[in-house]
Protein backbone atom coordinates (compact mmCIF):
# COMPACT_ATOMS: atom_id res chain seq x y z
CA UNK A 1 0.00 0.00 0.00
CA UNK A 2 0.84 3.50 -0.74
CA UNK A 3 1.26 5.71 1.82
CA UNK A 4 2.72 9.31 2.22
CA UNK A 5 3.96 11.61 4.87
CA UNK A 6 4.54 15.38 4.36
CA UNK A 7 5.90 18.18 6.95
CA UNK A 8 6.98 21.70 6.88
CA UNK A 9 4.96 24.95 7.19
CA UNK A 10 4.02 27.66 4.98
CA UNK A 11 7.24 29.94 5.26
CA UNK A 12 9.53 27.58 6.87
CA UNK A 13 12.56 26.69 5.51
CA UNK A 14 10.99 23.52 3.57
CA UNK A 15 8.61 21.18 2.90
CA UNK A 16 9.17 17.90 3.10
CA UNK A 17 7.38 14.44 1.67
CA UNK A 18 8.33 11.16 2.25
CA UNK A 19 6.73 8.28 -0.18
CA UNK A 20 6.74 4.45 1.10
CA UNK A 21 5.69 1.45 -1.35
CA UNK A 22 6.90 2.52 -4.19
CA UNK A 23 8.16 -0.83 -6.30
CA UNK A 24 11.98 -0.78 -7.36
CA UNK A 25 13.31 0.65 -10.48
CA UNK A 26 10.41 3.49 -11.12
CA UNK A 27 12.18 5.97 -13.36
CA UNK A 28 12.26 9.63 -11.69
CA UNK A 29 13.74 12.59 -11.90
CA UNK A 30 13.45 16.12 -10.61
CA UNK A 31 12.51 17.43 -13.36
CA UNK A 32 9.75 14.94 -13.79
CA UNK A 33 8.25 16.67 -10.39
CA UNK A 34 9.37 20.04 -10.95
CA UNK A 35 6.72 20.01 -14.05
CA UNK A 36 4.33 18.77 -11.80
CA UNK A 37 5.13 21.68 -9.46
CA UNK A 38 5.16 24.18 -12.31
CA UNK A 39 1.13 23.18 -13.39
CA UNK A 40 0.43 23.89 -9.30
CA UNK A 41 1.51 27.58 -10.01
CA UNK A 42 -0.90 27.78 -13.89
CA UNK A 43 -3.93 29.87 -13.61
CA UNK A 44 -5.23 33.27 -14.37
CA UNK A 45 -6.38 34.96 -10.82
CA UNK A 46 -3.36 33.72 -9.01
CA UNK A 47 -1.62 36.31 -6.76
CA UNK A 48 1.67 37.93 -6.49
CA UNK A 49 3.39 34.59 -4.47
CA UNK A 50 2.63 32.23 -7.72
CA UNK A 51 4.34 34.82 -10.26
CA UNK A 52 7.59 34.50 -8.10
CA UNK A 53 8.05 31.87 -6.06
CA UNK A 54 9.75 28.93 -7.77
CA UNK A 55 10.03 25.72 -6.43
CA UNK A 56 13.69 24.14 -5.56
CA UNK A 57 13.61 20.37 -5.32
CA UNK A 58 15.79 17.74 -3.67
CA UNK A 59 15.49 14.18 -3.40
CA UNK A 60 17.07 12.96 -0.82
CA UNK A 61 16.18 9.33 -0.12
CA UNK A 62 14.88 6.32 -2.32
CA UNK A 63 16.46 7.18 -5.48
CA UNK A 64 19.57 5.99 -7.14
CA UNK A 65 20.77 7.33 -10.82
CA UNK A 66 17.08 8.28 -11.10
CA UNK A 67 15.49 4.88 -10.45
CA UNK A 68 13.27 3.99 -7.33
CA UNK A 69 15.18 1.80 -5.02
CA UNK A 70 12.05 0.22 -3.49
CA UNK A 71 12.97 1.91 0.10
CA UNK A 72 10.74 5.14 1.13
CA UNK A 73 11.48 7.82 -1.20
CA UNK A 74 12.15 11.97 0.25
CA UNK A 75 11.34 15.09 -1.23
CA UNK A 76 12.29 18.35 -0.13
CA UNK A 77 10.95 21.35 -1.95
CA UNK A 78 13.19 24.76 -0.68
CA UNK A 79 11.71 27.69 -0.40
CA UNK A 80 13.16 30.44 -1.58
CA UNK A 81 11.46 33.17 0.76
CA UNK A 82 12.71 31.75 3.90
CA UNK A 83 15.95 34.74 4.66
CA UNK A 84 12.39 36.72 5.18
CA UNK A 85 10.99 34.77 7.21
CA UNK A 86 13.96 33.30 9.16
CA UNK A 87 13.47 35.11 12.15
CA UNK A 88 9.91 35.00 12.40
CA UNK A 89 9.43 31.39 11.45
CA UNK A 90 13.08 30.25 13.79
CA UNK A 91 13.17 26.68 15.33
CA UNK A 92 14.94 28.40 18.18
CA UNK A 93 13.76 29.73 21.19
CA UNK A 94 11.95 33.22 21.36
CA UNK A 95 8.64 34.76 21.24
CA UNK A 96 7.25 35.91 17.49
CA UNK A 97 7.62 39.75 16.92
CA UNK A 98 4.62 40.33 15.86
CA UNK A 99 1.43 37.43 17.41
CA UNK A 100 -2.21 37.93 15.32
CA UNK A 101 -5.04 37.41 17.35
CA UNK A 102 -7.50 38.02 14.79
CA UNK A 103 -8.62 34.63 13.49
CA UNK A 104 -9.84 35.16 10.00
CA UNK A 105 -13.24 33.69 9.05
CA UNK A 106 -13.11 30.50 7.18
CA UNK A 107 -9.55 29.19 8.29
CA UNK A 108 -8.30 26.96 10.85
CA UNK A 109 -7.39 30.17 12.82
CA UNK A 110 -9.64 30.31 15.48
CA UNK A 111 -10.35 26.54 16.10
CA UNK A 112 -6.83 25.60 15.68
CA UNK A 113 -6.05 28.27 18.31
CA UNK A 114 -8.49 26.69 20.71
CA UNK A 115 -7.82 22.56 20.12
CA UNK A 116 -3.73 23.38 20.78
CA UNK A 117 -3.76 26.32 22.88
CA UNK A 118 -2.41 28.90 20.52
CA UNK A 119 -2.90 32.66 21.46
CA UNK A 120 -1.01 33.30 17.75
CA UNK A 121 -3.16 32.76 14.67
CA UNK A 122 0.45 31.90 12.63
CA UNK A 123 0.70 28.53 14.99
CA UNK A 124 -2.08 26.93 12.94
CA UNK A 125 -1.90 29.03 9.54
CA UNK A 126 1.24 27.69 8.72
CA UNK A 127 0.93 24.31 8.79
CA UNK A 128 -2.87 25.06 7.43
CA UNK A 129 -1.94 26.67 4.42
CA UNK A 130 -2.68 25.34 1.15
CA UNK A 131 1.37 25.58 0.43
CA UNK A 132 1.20 21.97 1.85
CA UNK A 133 -0.44 20.93 -1.25
CA UNK A 134 3.27 21.67 -3.06
CA UNK A 135 4.51 18.14 -1.07
CA UNK A 136 1.13 16.71 -1.66
CA UNK A 137 1.53 17.23 -6.12
CA UNK A 138 5.60 16.03 -5.40
CA UNK A 139 4.24 13.18 -4.02
CA UNK A 140 1.09 12.78 -6.69
CA UNK A 141 4.03 12.94 -9.51
CA UNK A 142 5.42 9.35 -8.10
CA UNK A 143 2.09 7.97 -7.62
CA UNK A 144 1.36 9.32 -11.52
CA UNK A 145 4.65 7.84 -12.79
CA UNK A 146 3.71 4.49 -11.34
CA UNK A 147 -0.18 4.53 -12.82
CA UNK A 148 1.27 5.50 -16.20
CA UNK A 149 3.16 2.15 -16.23
CA UNK A 150 -0.21 0.50 -15.56
CA UNK A 151 -1.77 2.49 -18.78
CA UNK A 152 -3.48 5.15 -16.61
CA UNK A 153 -3.51 8.23 -17.05
CA UNK A 154 -5.10 11.35 -15.06
CA UNK A 155 -6.27 14.65 -15.98
CA UNK A 156 -8.38 17.54 -14.58
CA UNK A 157 -10.27 20.59 -16.37
CA UNK A 158 -11.86 23.39 -14.63
CA UNK A 159 -15.68 23.22 -15.42
CA UNK A 160 -16.93 26.12 -13.06
CA UNK A 161 -15.63 29.43 -11.74
CA UNK A 162 -18.10 31.50 -9.34
CA UNK A 163 -21.03 31.66 -11.92
CA UNK A 164 -19.64 30.57 -14.91
CA UNK A 165 -19.75 26.72 -15.86
CA UNK A 166 -18.51 24.69 -19.15
CA UNK A 167 -20.63 21.68 -20.37
CA UNK A 168 -20.70 18.47 -19.40
CA UNK A 169 -19.72 17.60 -23.61
CA UNK A 170 -16.68 19.64 -22.60
CA UNK A 171 -14.81 16.88 -21.39
CA UNK A 172 -11.62 16.44 -22.40
CA UNK A 173 -9.78 13.12 -23.31
CA UNK A 174 -6.75 11.35 -21.91
CA UNK A 175 -4.28 13.14 -24.12
CA UNK A 176 -5.62 16.57 -24.00
CA UNK A 177 -3.74 17.67 -20.28
CA UNK A 178 -1.00 19.57 -22.26
CA UNK A 179 -3.70 21.78 -24.57
CA UNK A 180 -5.88 22.32 -21.10
CA UNK A 181 -2.86 23.86 -19.58
CA UNK A 182 -2.15 26.57 -21.91
CA UNK A 183 -5.59 27.75 -21.11
CA UNK A 184 -5.33 30.11 -18.03
CA UNK A 185 -7.49 29.29 -16.68
CA UNK A 186 -7.15 25.32 -17.49
CA UNK A 187 -10.89 25.04 -19.45
CA UNK A 188 -11.21 22.72 -22.06
CA UNK A 189 -13.60 25.51 -24.07
CA UNK A 190 -11.95 28.69 -25.17
CA UNK A 191 -15.63 30.48 -25.41
CA UNK A 192 -16.37 29.39 -21.66
CA UNK A 193 -12.11 30.08 -20.84
CA UNK A 194 -12.65 34.02 -21.71
CA UNK A 195 -15.95 33.93 -19.62
CA UNK A 196 -13.67 32.60 -16.54
CA UNK A 197 -11.19 35.36 -17.01
CA UNK A 198 -14.31 37.95 -17.23
CA UNK A 199 -15.46 36.99 -13.98
CA UNK A 200 -11.98 36.28 -11.87
CA UNK A 201 -11.42 40.49 -13.03
CA UNK A 202 -14.39 41.74 -11.81
CA UNK A 203 -14.05 39.72 -8.27
CA UNK A 204 -10.49 41.34 -8.40
CA UNK A 205 -11.34 44.98 -8.67
CA UNK A 206 -13.61 44.73 -6.09
CA UNK A 207 -10.67 42.70 -3.73
CA UNK A 208 -12.94 39.71 -3.44
CA UNK A 209 -12.24 35.78 -3.76
CA UNK A 210 -14.03 33.05 -6.21
CA UNK A 211 -14.28 29.57 -5.79
CA UNK A 212 -15.35 26.84 -8.36
CA UNK A 213 -15.04 23.13 -9.76
CA UNK A 214 -12.45 20.83 -11.33
CA UNK A 215 -13.38 17.67 -12.59
CA UNK A 216 -10.56 15.19 -12.80
CA UNK A 217 -10.39 12.03 -15.10
CA UNK A 218 -8.81 8.55 -14.93
CA UNK A 219 -8.27 6.71 -18.11
CA UNK A 220 -7.60 3.05 -18.74
CA UNK A 221 -8.40 1.91 -14.73
CA UNK A 222 -9.52 -1.60 -14.61
CA UNK A 223 -12.56 -2.97 -13.23
CA UNK A 224 -12.13 -4.38 -9.69
CA UNK A 225 -9.91 -2.04 -7.97
CA UNK A 226 -11.24 -1.39 -4.14
CA UNK A 227 -14.12 -3.75 -2.55
CA UNK A 228 -17.66 -4.21 -1.49
CA UNK A 229 -16.70 -5.73 1.15
CA UNK A 230 -15.80 -3.53 3.93
CA UNK A 231 -16.43 0.24 4.30
CA UNK A 232 -12.84 1.45 4.50
CA UNK A 233 -11.88 -0.69 1.26
CA UNK A 234 -14.65 1.30 -1.19
CA UNK A 235 -13.08 2.58 -3.86
CA UNK A 236 -15.33 5.87 -3.84
CA UNK A 237 -14.68 6.62 -0.14
CA UNK A 238 -11.00 6.45 -0.51
CA UNK A 239 -10.85 8.66 -3.82
CA UNK A 240 -13.70 11.10 -2.03
CA UNK A 241 -11.72 11.29 1.32
CA UNK A 242 -8.54 12.16 -0.62
CA UNK A 243 -10.03 14.82 -2.59
CA UNK A 244 -12.22 16.55 0.89
CA UNK A 245 -8.65 16.50 2.39
CA UNK A 246 -7.38 18.95 -0.19
CA UNK A 247 -7.57 23.04 1.58
CA UNK A 248 -10.72 24.33 1.06
CA UNK A 249 -12.66 21.56 -0.68
CA UNK A 250 -16.23 21.93 0.53
CA UNK A 251 -17.70 18.98 -1.56
CA UNK A 252 -17.09 15.69 -3.79
CA UNK A 253 -19.59 14.40 -6.53
CA UNK A 254 -18.80 11.27 -8.49
CA UNK A 255 -19.81 10.64 -11.97
CA UNK A 256 -23.45 12.44 -12.00
CA UNK A 257 -23.70 12.25 -8.36
CA UNK A 258 -26.27 15.15 -7.93
CA UNK A 259 -27.93 14.48 -10.89
CA UNK A 260 -28.54 11.04 -10.05
CA UNK A 261 -30.05 12.42 -6.55
CA UNK A 262 -33.04 13.88 -8.63
CA UNK A 263 -33.74 11.01 -11.40
CA UNK A 264 -35.61 8.18 -11.78
CA UNK A 265 -33.91 5.18 -11.63
CA UNK A 266 -34.92 3.75 -15.27
CA UNK A 267 -32.90 6.92 -16.88
CA UNK A 268 -29.73 7.12 -13.80
CA UNK A 269 -28.02 3.87 -13.93
CA UNK A 270 -25.48 2.60 -17.04
CA UNK A 271 -26.78 -0.17 -19.11
CA UNK A 272 -24.40 -3.21 -19.55
CA UNK A 273 -23.18 -4.41 -22.94
CA UNK A 274 -20.68 -6.84 -24.88
CA UNK A 275 -17.90 -5.54 -25.76
CA UNK A 276 -14.74 -7.79 -26.18
CA UNK A 277 -12.39 -4.75 -26.54
CA UNK A 278 -13.31 -3.38 -23.65
CA UNK A 279 -9.82 -4.97 -21.96
CA UNK A 280 -10.22 -2.99 -18.87
CA UNK A 281 -13.59 -3.79 -17.93
CA UNK A 282 -13.26 -8.09 -18.55
CA UNK A 283 -14.77 -7.61 -22.07
CA UNK A 284 -18.29 -5.34 -21.15
CA UNK A 285 -18.80 -1.78 -21.24
CA UNK A 286 -21.65 0.88 -20.04
CA UNK A 287 -23.39 2.48 -23.10
CA UNK A 288 -22.83 5.78 -20.20
CA UNK A 289 -20.80 6.66 -17.73
CA UNK A 290 -23.56 8.18 -15.09
CA UNK A 291 -21.40 6.46 -12.23
CA UNK A 292 -18.51 8.12 -12.88
CA UNK A 293 -17.24 4.61 -13.29
CA UNK A 294 -17.28 3.31 -9.55
CA UNK A 295 -19.61 0.76 -8.68
CA UNK A 296 -20.15 -1.02 -5.58
CA UNK A 297 -17.23 0.77 -4.35
CA UNK A 298 -15.50 -0.96 -7.30
CA UNK A 299 -13.98 0.46 -10.26
CA UNK A 300 -16.09 -0.82 -13.53
CA UNK A 301 -13.38 -0.11 -16.19
CA UNK A 302 -15.12 2.78 -17.24
CA UNK A 303 -13.54 6.49 -17.25
CA UNK A 304 -12.99 7.20 -12.77
CA UNK A 305 -14.93 10.53 -12.88
CA UNK A 306 -14.88 13.26 -9.69
CA UNK A 307 -15.78 16.65 -9.71
CA UNK A 308 -14.23 18.43 -6.74
CA UNK A 309 -16.04 21.80 -5.43
CA UNK A 310 -13.81 24.85 -3.85
CA UNK A 311 -15.34 27.26 -2.01
CA UNK A 312 -14.20 30.90 -2.45
CA UNK A 313 -10.73 31.37 -0.82
CA UNK A 314 -11.72 32.80 2.86
CA UNK A 315 -8.34 34.99 2.32
CA UNK A 316 -9.20 38.20 0.54
CA UNK A 317 -7.57 41.75 -0.80
CA UNK A 318 -9.60 43.71 1.66
CA UNK A 319 -10.10 43.46 5.20
CA UNK A 320 -14.21 43.11 5.35
CA UNK A 321 -14.67 40.21 7.22
CA UNK A 322 -15.88 40.61 10.65
CA UNK A 323 -13.61 38.78 13.26
CA UNK A 324 -13.03 38.95 17.37
CA UNK A 325 -9.49 40.01 18.53
CA UNK A 326 -8.92 36.92 21.11
CA UNK A 327 -6.57 39.03 23.29
CA UNK A 328 -8.92 41.53 23.85
CA UNK A 329 -12.14 40.55 22.88
CA UNK A 330 -12.78 43.33 20.39
CA UNK A 331 -15.02 43.55 17.38
CA UNK A 332 -12.46 44.09 14.14
CA UNK A 333 -11.56 42.36 11.05
CA UNK A 334 -9.81 40.08 9.32
CA UNK A 335 -6.45 40.42 8.68
CA UNK A 336 -4.94 41.41 4.78
CA UNK A 337 -2.81 38.44 3.60
CA UNK A 338 -1.20 38.03 0.42
CA UNK A 339 -3.65 35.79 -1.53
CA UNK A 340 -4.90 34.43 -5.05
CA UNK A 341 -8.43 35.68 -6.24
CA UNK A 342 -9.10 31.85 -7.30
CA UNK A 343 -7.36 28.48 -6.94
CA UNK A 344 -9.56 26.75 -8.53
CA UNK A 345 -7.09 26.03 -12.44
CA UNK A 346 -4.51 25.02 -9.15
CA UNK A 347 -7.55 22.57 -7.76
CA UNK A 348 -7.50 20.46 -10.73
CA UNK A 349 -4.03 19.64 -10.46
CA UNK A 350 -3.61 18.77 -6.76
CA UNK A 351 -6.89 16.55 -7.11
CA UNK A 352 -5.03 14.55 -9.71
CA UNK A 353 -2.24 14.18 -7.34
CA UNK A 354 -4.64 12.94 -4.43
CA UNK A 355 -6.68 11.10 -7.11
CA UNK A 356 -3.55 9.35 -8.10
CA UNK A 357 -1.68 8.76 -4.42
CA UNK A 358 -5.80 6.68 -4.03
CA UNK A 359 -5.38 4.87 -6.76
CA UNK A 360 -1.93 3.69 -6.24
CA UNK A 361 -2.46 1.05 -3.84
CA UNK A 362 -5.61 -0.91 -5.27
CA UNK A 363 -4.08 -0.15 -8.31
CA UNK A 364 -0.80 -2.28 -7.93
CA UNK A 365 -2.35 -4.55 -5.82
CA UNK A 366 -4.46 -5.78 -8.50
CA UNK A 367 -1.65 -5.61 -11.02
CA UNK A 368 -0.14 -8.39 -8.61
CA UNK A 369 -3.00 -10.61 -8.43
CA UNK A 370 -1.05 -13.21 -10.40
CA UNK A 371 -2.28 -16.93 -10.02
CA UNK A 372 0.53 -19.21 -8.62
CA UNK A 373 1.16 -22.28 -9.45
CA UNK A 374 3.52 -25.20 -7.73
CA UNK A 375 4.78 -27.16 -10.46
CA UNK A 376 4.94 -30.68 -8.49
CA UNK A 377 1.39 -30.15 -7.56
CA UNK A 378 0.33 -29.44 -11.26
CA UNK A 379 2.22 -33.07 -12.00
CA UNK A 380 0.75 -34.52 -9.73
CA UNK A 381 -2.73 -33.34 -10.57
CA UNK A 382 -2.56 -34.23 -13.76
CA UNK A 383 -0.57 -37.93 -13.04
CA UNK A 384 -3.15 -38.51 -10.04
CA UNK A 385 -0.51 -39.37 -7.87
CA UNK A 386 2.31 -37.38 -5.62
CA UNK A 387 5.65 -36.48 -7.49
CA UNK A 388 7.46 -38.62 -4.82
CA UNK A 389 5.58 -42.14 -5.99
CA UNK A 390 6.01 -41.22 -9.68
CA UNK A 391 9.57 -41.27 -9.03
CA UNK A 392 10.11 -44.24 -6.58
CA UNK A 393 7.01 -46.03 -9.14
CA UNK A 394 8.32 -44.76 -12.35
CA UNK A 395 11.44 -43.24 -12.29
CA UNK A 396 13.02 -40.12 -12.42
CA UNK A 397 13.16 -40.01 -16.27
CA UNK A 398 9.22 -40.68 -16.46
CA UNK A 399 8.60 -38.09 -13.97
CA UNK A 400 10.91 -35.32 -15.89
CA UNK A 401 9.07 -36.06 -18.75
CA UNK A 402 5.91 -35.50 -17.01
CA UNK A 403 7.81 -31.91 -15.39
CA UNK A 404 8.79 -30.81 -18.68
CA UNK A 405 5.17 -31.57 -20.51
CA UNK A 406 3.46 -29.55 -17.63
CA UNK A 407 5.80 -26.74 -17.52
CA UNK A 408 5.68 -26.20 -21.22
CA UNK A 409 1.57 -25.58 -20.67
CA UNK A 410 1.81 -23.49 -17.63
CA UNK A 411 4.63 -21.09 -19.63
CA UNK A 412 1.31 -20.27 -21.97
CA UNK A 413 -0.57 -18.99 -19.17
CA UNK A 414 -0.01 -15.63 -17.20
CA UNK A 415 0.79 -17.13 -14.05
CA UNK A 416 3.60 -17.63 -11.36
CA UNK A 417 5.27 -21.07 -11.38
CA UNK A 418 6.97 -22.47 -8.15
CA UNK A 419 9.60 -25.33 -10.18
CA UNK A 420 11.12 -27.76 -8.19
CA UNK A 421 14.97 -27.57 -7.63
CA UNK A 422 15.32 -30.13 -10.06
CA UNK A 423 13.47 -28.78 -13.47
CA UNK A 424 17.22 -27.59 -14.08
CA UNK A 425 18.41 -31.28 -15.07
CA UNK A 426 16.40 -31.42 -18.21
CA UNK A 427 17.80 -29.32 -21.32
CA UNK A 428 14.40 -28.76 -22.50
CA UNK A 429 13.24 -27.13 -19.70
CA UNK A 430 16.34 -24.97 -19.07
CA UNK A 431 15.99 -24.14 -22.55
CA UNK A 432 12.28 -22.95 -22.15
CA UNK A 433 12.90 -21.17 -18.74
CA UNK A 434 15.63 -19.28 -21.27
CA UNK A 435 12.72 -17.38 -23.48
CA UNK A 436 10.98 -16.07 -19.77
CA UNK A 437 11.52 -12.19 -19.06
CA UNK A 438 11.53 -13.24 -15.47
CA UNK A 439 12.98 -16.39 -14.00
CA UNK A 440 14.37 -16.03 -9.93
CA UNK A 441 16.87 -17.76 -7.95
CA UNK A 442 16.14 -18.55 -4.41
CA UNK A 443 19.83 -19.34 -3.05
CA UNK A 444 19.84 -20.51 -0.14
CA UNK A 445 22.81 -22.34 1.90
CA UNK A 446 23.10 -25.63 3.04
CA UNK A 447 21.98 -25.67 6.52
CA UNK A 448 19.25 -23.45 5.80
CA UNK A 449 17.85 -26.05 2.62
CA UNK A 450 17.85 -28.73 5.55
CA UNK A 451 15.65 -27.09 7.96
CA UNK A 452 13.10 -26.29 4.83
CA UNK A 453 13.22 -30.20 3.16
CA UNK A 454 13.14 -31.98 6.12
CA UNK A 455 9.49 -32.73 6.81
CA UNK A 456 9.00 -33.61 3.11
CA UNK A 457 8.85 -36.86 1.09
CA UNK A 458 11.85 -36.14 -0.94
CA UNK A 459 12.83 -39.52 -2.71
CA UNK A 460 16.09 -37.98 -4.33
CA UNK A 461 17.61 -36.90 -0.93
CA UNK A 462 18.96 -40.49 -0.23
CA UNK A 463 21.99 -40.95 2.85
CA UNK A 464 23.68 -37.43 4.46
CA UNK A 465 20.83 -35.31 3.70
CA UNK A 466 23.85 -31.87 4.17
CA UNK A 467 26.14 -34.10 1.81
CA UNK A 468 23.70 -34.84 -0.82
CA UNK A 469 22.11 -30.98 -0.66
CA UNK A 470 25.64 -29.52 -0.87
CA UNK A 471 26.53 -32.17 -4.13
CA UNK A 472 22.66 -31.30 -5.85
CA UNK A 473 23.48 -27.48 -5.57
CA UNK A 474 27.18 -27.86 -6.65
CA UNK A 475 25.94 -30.01 -9.51
CA UNK A 476 22.94 -27.66 -10.51
CA UNK A 477 24.71 -23.92 -9.93
CA UNK A 478 25.65 -23.43 -13.34
CA UNK A 479 22.15 -24.49 -14.61
CA UNK A 480 20.30 -21.91 -12.30
CA UNK A 481 22.54 -19.09 -13.12
CA UNK A 482 22.21 -20.02 -16.94
CA UNK A 483 18.37 -19.64 -17.01
CA UNK A 484 17.84 -17.47 -14.12
CA UNK A 485 17.36 -13.47 -14.81
CA UNK A 486 17.29 -12.76 -10.73
CA UNK A 487 19.06 -14.61 -7.95
CA UNK A 488 17.78 -13.70 -4.44
CA UNK A 489 19.17 -14.76 -1.22
CA UNK A 490 16.68 -17.14 0.26
CA UNK A 491 18.06 -17.01 3.87
CA UNK A 492 16.23 -15.26 5.69
CA UNK A 493 12.42 -15.63 6.50
CA UNK A 494 9.75 -15.96 4.39
CA UNK A 495 8.42 -12.78 5.27
CA UNK A 496 11.87 -11.50 3.68
CA UNK A 497 11.96 -13.55 0.96
CA UNK A 498 8.30 -12.88 -0.67
CA UNK A 499 9.27 -9.46 -0.36
CA UNK A 500 12.33 -9.99 -2.10
CA UNK A 501 10.39 -11.58 -4.59
CA UNK A 502 7.50 -9.19 -5.29
CA UNK A 503 10.60 -6.18 -5.80
CA UNK A 504 11.42 -8.47 -8.49
CA UNK A 505 7.49 -8.15 -9.72
CA UNK A 506 7.12 -4.79 -9.09
CA UNK A 507 10.46 -3.80 -10.73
Amino acid sequence: MLRFLTAGESHGPSLTVIVEGLPAGLPISVEQIGDQLARRRLGYGRGPRMRFERDEIRITAGVRHGRTLGSPVSIEILNTEWPKWEVEMSIAPGTPTTKLTAPRPGHADLVGMQKYGFDDARDVLERASARETTARVAAGALAKALLAELGIDIVSHVVRIGAIASASEDRPGPNDLDRIDESEVRCNNPEVEAAMITEIKAAAKEGDSLGGVAEVIAYGVPAGLGSHVHWDRKMDGLLAGALMSIQAVKAVEIGDGMAQSTQRGSVAHDAIAVDASAHSSGGFMRRTDHAGGLEGGMTSGAPLIARVSMKPLASLNRPVLETVDVATGESTVSFKERTDVTAVPALGVIAEAMTALASVGPAVASALQINFVDLDVAISNQVGSPASDIIREQGVTTFRSFELAVLRTLLEEDIVIATGGGVVVTEACRDLLKREPMVVWLDAEVDVLISRVQAGDRPLLVGDLADRLGQLRSERSSWYREVATKQIDANGSLDEVVEHVLDCVRT
